[in-house]
């Protein structure tokens, strides 16, 4: 006879938020701890996630635009977790007290965007993890890491609507990166033999050789080419 208990679990569990393969990664890169924050949180199914899964205590969820932040808090209410996240309306990491998180969340903005808010916050940030999903240009958002004294211990990709995103999540340390082509690609992605990378480092490709048709650029071709031998190995390895 099936216990009760399970089936009351069970039917819990099927009410809990479910997410896409690019949050559910973003997500996966976050360790059990006291406070997160989202820094541009839309929609807040990321807040609610963390709080519904025990994976956060609580959570600062933030936005610039009040009808996205509305939106998140009409969801935690809906999920029932509203005391659980604090929401503030507000630019940035300029919402947070210094070394209020314990791991901070940027997801879904432009790698240059993402720069911008780690280099003006990083009095703010202080020893938090970073768990950073770029939208383009994570080769930048790689190197400023390293400039600020971070390093990248872990990193994803995720394959949704035919497009592929990078997730990188970083901690205070040191990290040299000898081969700037590893600052395009992603060193642990590259160590990991990651499945989608193949993948990743063609369309990359393709975005280069468009900028080449329109202007010359000796480095680009270079980098082309360093791109072009590693994606060659990985297809034969």
């Amino acid at each position: 006879m099936t216990s009760p208990y399970i089936f009351i679990r069970s039917g819990i569990d099927d009410m809990k938020l479910k997410l896409g393969k690019r949050l559910k990664a973003i997500v996966d890169m976050v360790d059990r701890c006291g406070v997160a924050a989202e820094i541009g949180t839309d929609h807040g199914k990321i807040p609610v996630y963390l709080v519904e899964n025990a994976i956060v205590q609580k959570v600062v969820a933030s936005d610039i635009s009040g009808p996205s932040l509305e939106k998140a808090i009409r969801l935690a209410e809906k999920a029932g977790v509203q005391e659980a996240v604090d929401f503030r309306l507000g630019d940035g990491l300029k919402v947070l007290r210094p070394g209020e998180a314990d791991t901070i969340i940027i997801a879904g903005m432009g790698g240059d965007l993402t720069v911008h808010m780690l280099v003006e916050g990083k009095d703010i940030v202080g020893d938090a993890v970073l768990v950073l999903q770029p939208m383009k240009d994570d080769s930048l958002l790689r190197r400023c890491l390293i400039e600020l004294g971070y390093c990248i211990v872990d990193e994803d990709l995720a394959e949704e609507r035919d497009k592929i995103y990078t997730i990188i999540k970083a901690k205070k340390g040191h990290m040299n990166i000898k081969e700037n082509i590893f600052l395009e690609i992603g060193p642990i992605l590259y160590r990991k033999r990651h499945p989608l990378l193949w993948r990743y480092i063609d369309y990359k490709i393709g975005l280069m050789k468009d900028i080449l048709r329109q202007k010359e650029d000796v480095d680009l071709a270079y980098k082309i080419r360093e791109m072009e031998a590693m994606l060659n190995e990985l297809k034969m390895s």
